[in-house]
């Protein structure tokens, strides 16, 4: 059995005060020591012992990711090499990318990958009628990508394709705004696509419960 020690010191007291930096496998990785200075800096240290191969998880807020992955070191006190330290932004994509293909009727379906994916773009969900024909273009498309442009997000598109590949090194605030420029563009061409439902005010329907 090895023993892994994991040190996550974090910058912000008042963070770690309100809503924890990491959430641990407590069973697996319980906290150790804790150590607060004056001048606004905590010291967490969890340990616990993992087999060779295993692997353990920190669950912790998108918010909080840039301090942790700065601050997190993890060692082996009985001289084994630990494998990688990884964070994996791959689901909230994933998540974000079914969610445009629910609310998008120009999207006709998503695929990915890790942080590899293109949305299929399409006059009508139901026919899968591409929204630009095959080695050509549309003005819904020219729209498309004139709005990510403006916005200074560089998508590849092809045909009625739209890839999206963030870099590797990119972190959940980047992403979310990358992807909320292209619900932008995505809205814009549901729009040309059926111009009055787009002018029609939206309702929503509030239920009150005693």
């Amino acid at each position: 059995m090895r023993r892994r020690k994991f040190l996550v010191p974090t910058a912000l007291l008042s963070t770690l005060m309100t809503t924890p930096i990491a959430t641990a496998l407590a069973a697996d990785l319980p906290i150790r020591e804790v150590i607060l200075y004056k001048h606004g800096v905590g010291y967490f240290e969890r340990s616990g012992q993992l087999q060779p191969g295993e692997t353990a998880q920190l669950d912790f807020k998108a918010a909080d990711m840039n301090d942790v992955l700065k601050s997190l070191t993890v060692t082996d006190r009985n001289g084994g090499k630990i494998g990688s330290v990884r964070y994996d932004a791959s689901e909230s994509l994933a998540k974000r990318l079914e969610d445009m293909k629910r609310r998008f009727a120009c999207v006709g379906d998503v695929r990915y990958k890790g942080l590899f994916s293109v949305l299929e773009l399409v006059k009508d969900k139901n026919t899968k009628e591409p929204l630009a024909p095959f080695n050509g273009t549309s003005p819904e498309m020219g729209a498309l990508a004139a709005h990510l442009k403006s916005k200074h997000v560089y998508a590849f598109s092809r045909f009625n394709m739209l890839w999206v590949c963030p870099p590797l090194i990119i972190n959940e605030a980047e992403l979310k705004q990358g992807l909320d420029v292209i619900e932008e563009a995505l809205a814009i061409v549901d729009a040309k696509l059926n111009p009055q439902s787009a002018a029609q005010p939206q309702h929503a329907e509030v239920a009150i419960r005693k």
